[in-house]
């Protein structure tokens, strides 16, 4: 019988973060087209939590796009393709928000039609960048998304012998083998 080969760590975990990216990728871009359609329709509460929300949302970004950039630390960890993908949405966000704020001290909240735009543009936005981003970084990883450990040693041992030599039991199999487990052998 042929014996099934095993997947490499690194690649299990760069499938699944890709693969979640692109499941919120369909999620949003769903949610978006059914929000142009205006099959999904906010009540006046929802639409206000989400303007308050969007705007602080939208600062963040702009916040954490200047941090990547200003902080050599922030940028080991991060992606600054995720970052400059996100800087658009951000604005555009603190645009529609300023809007909706300005038509709702004047002459109430805007109508459920201009929300559903704005709403449904920025799902399907995001819909578009996390499908950018499952893409980019399968073949990319974040830095972050691996443990210290792995980068330290560089490599996970991805196969290996029930025994050695000496017949001492080998590790397991994804187990990162340091220096430390190696002396703590002798």
């Amino acid at each position: 019988m042929k014996e099934k080969k095993k997947m490499d760590p690194m690649k299990k975990i760069k499938l699944i973060y890709s693969g979640e990216l692109v499941f919120f990728s369909l999620l949003f871009a769903v949610l978006g087209i059914l929000m142009l359609l205006q099959v999904i329709t906010p009540a006046e509460w929802v639409r206000k939590a989400f303007n308050f929300i969007t705007i602080v949302g939208g600062l963040w970004m702009i916040i954490k796009f200047i941090w990547i950039l200003a902080s050599p630390i922030k940028r080991a960890k991060s992606s600054l393709f995720d970052a400059i993908l996100m800087l658009p949405l951000g604005i555009g966000l603190i645009g529609f928000d300023i809007y909706c704020f300005v038509i709702w001290g004047t002459s109430g909240f805007p109508e459920v039609r201009i929300h559903c735009l704005g709403a449904g543009i920025a799902f399907i936005y995001i819909a578009i960048i996390y499908m950018a981003q499952g893409i980019y970084h399968y073949f990319h990883p974040i830095p972050g998304l691996f443990d210290e450990e792995d980068k330290k040693e560089g490599v996970i041992e991805a196969e290996f012998v029930e025994n050695n030599e000496e017949g001492e039991a080998a590790p397991i199999e994804g187990e990162v083998v340091t220096p430390e487990k190696e002396e703590d052998k002798e």
